[in-house]
């Protein structure tokens, strides 16, 4: 990003671009995306995210904290007292509240906007859903808890991913705060 911040501007742009895309390539009209984006800084991490792609850090001690926030209906419901984090529900209530479209139309999408401290040692790894939902809460806590550094972090998740059947295409970016000295 141009400036000096990660703002919700950016993701509006990116969803402009999609949109004039979208006008010369015509099989992405309609198309939808979820999005998390970071800005790392010395000692500063900005993240934001449309959908349920997340954002997660991994303290030095093998913490592991969401940075991001779900747009699911799920999500709300959890906000709102109407349903437990800690109850499983079906998977009609993981349906995105929000995302970017292909849409010039529609741009009045939610934006979450996190923000934490970077440690030497920690760990900060973007990954779409495809991610988060092939491997169990568990599993992927895990691998992000004992992971040696970012590289092995990715290798580890694409394999258990590819293991567990990719049903959708994914991503993730891990990068890490080195400890120099």
């Amino acid at each position: 990003p141009h400036g000096d911040t990660l703002s919700g501007r950016h993701l509006r742009e990116a969803q402009r671009l999609l949109c004039e895309r979208a006008q010369r390539i015509p099989r992405l009209r309609g198309g939808a995306s979820t999005i998390v984006a970071a800005r790392v800084t010395v000692g500063h991490i900005t993240v934001l995210n449309c959908g349920d792609s997340r954002a997660y850090l991994r303290s030095a001690s093998g913490d592991v904290r969401q940075l991001s926030r779900d747009h699911t209906e799920l999500q709300y419901l959890i906000e709102t007292g109407a349903a437990s984090k800690n109850v499983e529900y079906a998977s009609i209530y993981d349906v995105l509240t929000d995302c970017i479209t292909a849409d010039p139309n529609d741009t009045d999408f939610a934006i979450h906007r996190g923000e934490a401290c970077l440690a030497p040692g920690d760990l900060l790894a973007l990954c779409s859903d495809s991610v988060h939902d092939v491997l169990t809460k568990v599993d992927w806590h895990t691998m992000l808890g004992t992971a040696a550094d970012p590289a092995a972090l990715v290798s580890a998740t694409r394999a258990a991913v590819l293991a567990a059947g990719a049903p959708d295409n994914f991503s993730v970016i891990a990068v890490s705060n080195v400890i120099i000295g």
